[in-house]
């Protein structure tokens, strides 16, 4: 049994299931008492969970999803996530980690499907895997998908840094000081494609 922590931050991560199945993970708990929670009990069970018990303040939902060859463990230096109707998406500042695991035994190569959006103004972002450059990302301030690869990556865990380009730019323009955030770029929903093995 484990607590939320720093890799599972919260129940409305994108691809949660997956994540679960492959750190070997059977069922989740989900508790009412704040908005993730809530949230569950409003809608169907999301992808790879199947509602196994209810309570008056808890659900229980087993694990159904396959372990994938490739997920994002964790995230890094992002802000907490934000909700918007179903749509949820965490912002980031100057930069930003994900750890990325290859869990078979076989180099992977495969592409990132990924939603972006960026703070009032187009930005770059550079992505770098294992501290090696890969790709520069021109991000838009509408919400869009982003594909880039293709990436190979060994087996075991790796570091895909995300690096905007520009500085963040305060939240609060009017210096009010109610939000002392300064944001870049903000990533919603992704999606690894596994697009071959390598020997």
């Amino acid at each position: 049994m484990t607590l939320l922590d720093g890799a599972v931050g919260d129940c409305s991560e994108p691809n949660l299931a997956e994540k679960l199945a492959a750190e070997g993970y059977s069922h989740l708990l989900v508790r009412q008492g704040n908005r993730e929670g809530r949230a569950f009990f409003d809608a169907p069970a999301p992808p790879g969970l199947r509602l196994t018990a209810r309570f008056i303040d808890a659900q229980v939902f087993t694990v159904t999803a396959a372990p994938p060859p490739l997920y994002t463990a964790a995230m890094a230096r992002f802000w907490p996530r934000e909700h918007d109707g179903a749509r949820t998406w965490r912002w980031m500042g100057e930069a930003a980690t994900w750890t990325v695991v290859n869990t078979g035994g076989r180099p992977i190569v495969a592409t990132l499907l990924l939603e972006l959006s960026a703070f009032h103004q187009t930005r770059r972002m550079d992505l770098v895997f294992d501290g090696r450059p890969t790709h520069t990302i021109v991000v838009v301030p509408e919400r869009r998908a982003y594909e880039a690869g293709p990436f190979t990556v060994p087996p075991g865990r790796h570091e895909l840094r995300f690096r905007p380009v520009e500085p963040p730019s305060p939240v609060d323009g009017a210096g009010t000081g109610a939000d002392l955030r300064r944001l870049s770029c903000a990533v919603g929903t992704w999606t690894w494609r596994v697009r071959s093995l390598q020997p």
